[in-house]
């Protein structure tokens, strides 16, 4: 019995020793971490902007208290630990780990950074330490807005005919709404053969917001091919008003595939067929027959078998063959497709491809 008494009685010291003793090394301590405030509403921000945030703290009761972890969520905030009641010995950031005394004020301040963010965004900051509550979660939320919020953002014209741009060049209108009024410095970056023109009067909207409108033109300098390219320009404001554009210019002819004729991966001793479409775009005259060679790697397997007039003449098929005897390998080249005996009629290379494998 008096074995069991005292397994008791050590059970108890040491129950006691793990929940009430105060000490500085972070064990618990009778003190909480009571906070004034513990979310912030930031309402309607800004990418590209911080903003700074302020939770005033009281460590209440006698005993010193010690904050081990600040942990941020998302990567959009920062978090100090900022005394009221000793500046002299630390500076101005209270070190984690260090004794807070009992009674003593202060704040944890933050930043958020909305530029990463759009729309709605809330983001946590958890202090851990050896206070009673052992823990603390503050809050944040706003809704973040771009500084720039261009409509539309991307600008696709589609399919384009540079035959039809000197009477009919396509143009687009974005409207841009501004955090508040400014000008454009420079454009940093247009593609060649895009005009851009502030058009209309600029609008002045509720909380210091500017509307402005632009029209972009595509003009007979652009290029054939496929397009896709930011437009950036800078502004007084220090942030680039940026959107996207994109088309499709076609000449004379239209091709399908316009790219890459792919034959795959297969097995060797099988025989292959691709196509190549060729037509007259609106407003080109009848397509002349085009010329058509094989170079490259691709040259040792790949055959132009045939090219066969479509459309009452207004366009070509070609057909590219791999024969069953080709040995397994990779082949890659290029169909050139050119028209000497028309000046008129840019040439076009498109990548062919194959890859045969052994049985």
């Amino acid at each position: 019995m008096k074995y069991t008494n005292l397994f008791v009685l050590i059970g108890t010291v040491l129950f006691l020793a793990a929940c009430g003793q105060r000490s500085l090394d972070g064990e618990p301590s009778l003190s909480d971490l009571r906070f004034d405030r513990l979310d912030h509403d930031l309402g309607e921000v800004y990418q590209q902007h911080t903003y700074d945030l302020e939770y005033p703290f009281e460590a209440v009761g006698s005993d010193p208290i010690t904050i081990a972890e600040i942990d941020v969520s998302c990567g959009c905030t920062n978090a100090s630990i900022y005394p009221a009641w000793d500046t002299a010995t630390y500076g101005d950031v209270w070190p984690l780990n260090e004794p807070i005394p009992g009674g003593a004020k202060g704040f944890v301040r933050a930043t958020f950074d909305g530029s990463r963010y759009k729309r709605d965004k809330s983001a946590t900051i958890t202090l851990r330490g050896n206070f009673l509550e052992r823990k603390a979660t503050l809050g944040v939320k706003a809704f973040v807005k771009p500084v720039f919020d261009v409509q539309p953002q991307n600008i696709n014209f589609g399919e384009v005919i540079t035959s039809t741009l000197a009477s009919n060049p396509p143009e687009r209108l974005i409207t841009v709404t501004a955090m508040k009024d400014y000008a454009i410095d420079r454009w940093i970056r247009v593609p060649k053969g895009l005009l851009i023109e502030e058009v209309g009067e600029v609008k002045k909207l509720d909380g210091g917001q500017v509307s402005r409108q632009y029209r972009i033109t595509i003009n007979s300098n652009i290029s054939q091919g496929p397009m896709s390219s930011s437009v950036d320009a800078e502004t007084t404001i220090g942030i680039n008003l940026t959107f996207t554009v994109a088309a499709r210019v076609l000449g004379p002819v239209r091709y399908s595939p316009a790219q890459r004729v792919a034959f795959g991966i297969y097995d060797a001793g099988q025989r292959k067929h691709r196509t190549v479409k060729l037509e007259a775009t609106r407003g080109a005259p009848n397509l002349p027959m085009p010329t058509v060679e094989i170079v490259g790697g691709a040259k040792d397997a790949i055959v132009v078998e045939v090219i066969t007039a479509i459309n009452e003449g207004t366009g070509y098929q070609i057909k590219m063959v791999i024969a069953e005897t080709v040995p397994p390998g990779n082949y890659n080249g290029l169909l050139k497709i050119s028209y000497p005996d028309n000046p008129d009629y840019e040439s076009q290379e498109i990548r062919v491809n194959a890859r045969i494998r052994k049985k």
